[in-house]
């Protein structure tokens, strides 16, 4: 290396071949509207999936862990922007109660109407069948007691020697 000239050194490692590591077609977490505008809701149904609260719960409406909004009663869906105070220009999300002549809420309240009716069907059911398996039981008992008494007295009037009281 005399006489000025320089000498290259080569690097000590090589870049290798690597899997690629971007997924391809991944799908999306699904955020956003569930329920629009004036659309009919039922308790506890989502209305709108996000992170963070952009949208803001009014009444009728809670927020769950994961900040999505929810319907705490059945009713109308409404989005309102507000306009006063600290929370000026979000939007709030309420949930107004359905009138009765709405058709959803009609169809809503038979259907509730038929589960409660099947529930006091099956509530009915259980307690006739407690009932009679403490009718039942009840019965044995008597009935052993009685064949105990009737066995204690066939013996006695036998005259058996050395009889032990197994009754009562």
């Amino acid at each position: 290396a005399a006489g000025g000239t320089t000498v290259h050194a080569r690097w000590k490692f090589k870049k290798g071949a690597t899997k690629c590591r971007q997924k391809g077609n991944v799908k999306g977490k699904g955020l956003g509207v569930k329920i629009k505008h004036n659309q009919f809701v039922k308790p506890g149904e989502s209305i709108y999936l996000q992170r963070g609260l952009k949208r803001l719960p009014g009444l009728g409406a809670g927020v769950a862990r994961n900040q999505s909004i929810y319907a705490m009663q059945a009713g109308i869906v409404r989005y309102t922007k507000l306009e006063k105070g600290r929370k000026f220009g979000r939007v709030q999300i309420t949930v107004e109660d359905a009138t009765e002549s709405h058709p959803k809420m009609i169809e809503y309240k038979k259907r509730l109407d038929a589960i409660t009716e099947k529930l006091e069907k099956r509530r009915i059911a259980l307690e006739k069948r407690r009932v009679r398996k403490s009718i039942v039981s009840e019965h044995s008992k008597t009935m052993c007691i009685h064949l105990k008494k009737m066995a204690y007295d066939s013996a006695t009037r036998a005259g058996s020697v050395g009889l032990r009281k197994t009754w009562l």
